[in-house]
């Protein structure tokens, strides 16, 4: 899911738009793209959690997480989706979003089972 959800960003990409700077209400690139990088450390590590733990459910992992990276970063699911919306219908934008996060993505190597050490502060705390 995640490489379409890429294949089709790359798509919009592509096509092209000419290049402006975000309003003030739309997160800023260097902002976005650190909030989007955080979302994916959720999402991979709510896939971790609940392959681990099958009483719990993915989708509701991957809520509770993605609403926590939000909140680090002093921001909510409608200002995200607004500056989402806003890149999406700016590409050159985005596509420079895209291109610094798989650089850096390129740079690291997070083993599969260990915990994204930027979201080890965002997982729920152990009740025993």
């Amino acid at each position: 899911m995640n490489r379409s959800i890429f294949f089709i960003l790359c798509i919009l990409v592509i096509s092209g738009c000419k290049q402006s700077s975000p309003p003030k209400d739309v997160l800023q690139k260097e902002k976005m793209k650190e909030v989007i990088w955080d979302v994916m450390q959720a999402q991979m590590l709510a896939q971790q959690i609940t392959l681990t733990d099958t009483s719990l459910n993915l989708v509701d992992e991957t809520n509770a997480l993605t609403l926590k990276v939000f909140e680090y970063h002093h921001t909510n699911k409608e200002q995200f989706d607004k500056s989402y919306d806003w890149y999406l219908k700016n590409p050159k934008d985005l596509n420079e979003i895209l291109d610094s996060l798989y650089l850096q993505k390129s740079r690291i190597e997070i083993p599969v089972l260990e915990k994204p050490k930027t979201l080890n502060k965002l997982q729920k705390p152990n009740h025993e």
